[in-house]
């Protein structure tokens, strides 16, 4: 019995050599653009922004889930904006891929049989080389999705996979234990999933639909309680922020308002045609993917809820949004990858052998205890949203102070100083007549100096420097705004 476990065990550890030999071939070269430790990411800075006002008590007025902000809190501790967090961030999220790989090697095991579990984990930590390479450069350039599917950059989509892998292990395990306290560390696992990203409440459904079709009514229900708890505290920043405890920050992001409806049934043909069609294999990945889940639904009757059914419904998920007619739909099945490759890895393994089933008991006294001190805990940051001050989602930067202010009678100089940062950094000057941040502010330079100077005209102003760091050093492709000065007040010609 030995023998055959550590071949199989041999292809996951060969699995996760490759996934690092790519990591560091990302990280050390410009396959794909980056600037240091800064990758091109639109929303790290909503994910930071609520970490942040966390860890000082206040609550950030963000568009996204608070999940990953709460998860992401103790990197904003000692640092300033996102980009000083992204290193510590990353290299955990990377190391995190060991015990993910472990994990879902155990469920695959308690599911299916060793083989398949092996296969399947070795395909889930491969995915970032064979899925990020196929695509026509029209639909996802190479290795673009790689960096977020390494846990390079801060991502809620690899968040949410690591989470779906400890939905998968935990739940398998009440194939042998229907205990309450299995219930409540899966409730509690997948409450977090869907505290980040509310597409994750596909993982809660399948959870709870595998439990209850497997009569584990009492794990079902202890489930269902914990993963309310735990969402409760999204509840409570929605009625602070939207006035309606219902109302997600989410649709005020849309951008085309009326124009165009954010889901229709009309999107499908697209976002799936694409997604299974720009692709050097052709029709074959997907058609691959789909014989995989209905000979794993078939073969392997253990799996069906927990993993076919958790693919099926995040694909039914996403199809018919608007955002999914481009790479956005490979960014957003990230959570599903897991047990898609599990569900390949049972397809190419074939029959299942019915003597390595490994069943599970009670989670131990230890891991109980710090389930039910998560539950209190996210149950007192529902309160602590409930009553904190909101803040806006771009921190004030300290160190990113203006060092000297020289008027004359028609110009203005300004210059500042350069917080630590690993990138190089590029600023964005802007100007307005309030003291208060607002859309009046009008940008009057950006570059990669710490000094400009200005001819703003008569009158009182009030300058702020903004972080605007780009993909490369270069300066090539801009992004958002990571962090903002404190305003600094000129009088011109008095």
């Amino acid at each position: 019995m030995r023998r055959p476990l550590d071949r199989w065990l041999w292809l996951v550890v060969a699995a996760f050599v490759v996934r690092a030999a790519l990591a560091a071939v990302l990280a050390l070269t410009q396959l794909v653009p980056h600037n240091g430790w800064y990758w091109a990411n639109n929303d790290q800075v909503e994910y930071y922004g609520t970490a942040h006002a966390l860890i000082h008590g206040d609550i950030a007025a963000a568009y996204t889930f608070m999940g990953y902000g709460v998860l992401l809190a103790p990197f904003a501790i000692g640092t300033e904006f996102v980009l000083q967090a992204v290193p510590p961030a990353a290299i955990v999220q990377f190391l995190l891929a060991v015990p993910a790989a472990v994990l879902l090697y155990r469920a695959g095991v308690r599911l299916a049989d060793r083989r398949a579990a092996a296969v399947g984990t070795a395909l889930w930590l491969t995915t970032p080389l064979w899925l990020g390479t196929i695509w026509f450069r029209s639909y996802s350039a190479p290795f673009v999705m790689s960096t977020s599917w390494l846990g390079m950059q801060i991502s809620v989509d690899y968040a949410s996979a690591l989470l779906a892998i400890g939905v998968l292990y935990v739940a398998a395990g009440a194939l042998g234990d229907a205990s309450a306290r299995r219930g409540a560390v899966v409730g509690l696992l997948a409450g977090l999933a869907f505290l980040s990203k509310p597409s994750n409440v596909v993982i809660v459904g399948s959870a709870f639909v595998a439990l209850a079709v497997w009569r584990r009514w009492r794990s079902a229900i202890t489930m269902a309680a914990v993963s309310g708890v735990v969402f409760s505290a999204q509840i409570a920043l929605n009625w602070r922020l939207n006035g309606d405890p219902t109302k997600f920050a989410y649709s005020s992001a849309w951008p085309y308002g009326d124009t165009k409806p954010l889901a229709s049934i009309s999107y499908i043909p697209r976002s799936l045609g694409k997604l299974f069609l720009l692709n050097y294999t052709g029709p074959l990945l997907g058609l691959a993917a789909v014989a995989a889940l209905v000979v794993t639904w078939r073969r392997f009757p253990a799996t069906r809820w927990l993993v076919v059914a958790q693919v099926v419904a995040f694909a039914l998920f996403f199809s018919p949004l608007y955002y999914s007619i481009s790479e956005f739909m490979l960014r957003f099945m990230t959570p599903a990858l897991p047990a898609l490759c599990l569900a390949a890895g049972c397809a190419l393994v074939g029959r299942p052998r019915a003597d390595t089933h490994v069943t599970a008991g009670p989670p131990g006294r230890v891991g109980t205890v710090l389930c039910c001190g998560a539950v209190v805990g996210i149950a007192a940051l529902a309160v602590l949203v409930a009553v904190a001050p909101v803040r806006p989602v771009l921190p004030v930067v300290p160190s990113l102070s203006v060092t000297g202010v020289r008027v004359g009678p028609e110009r203005v100089a300004i210059s500042w100083h350069e917080p630590d940062a690993p990138a190089t950094l590029w600023y964005e000057v802007t100007r307005s007549r309030r003291a208060a941040r607002s859309s009046a502010e009008h940008s009057i330079w950006s570059g990669g100096s710490t000094r400009i100077t200005d001819r703003p005209g008569p009158g009182t102003w009030w300058y702020r420097v903004y972080l605007t760091p780009r993909s490369r050093p270069s300066g090539w492709t801009p992004s958002p705004p990571l962090g903002v000065s404190a305003p600094v007040r000129v009088v011109v010609g008095s």
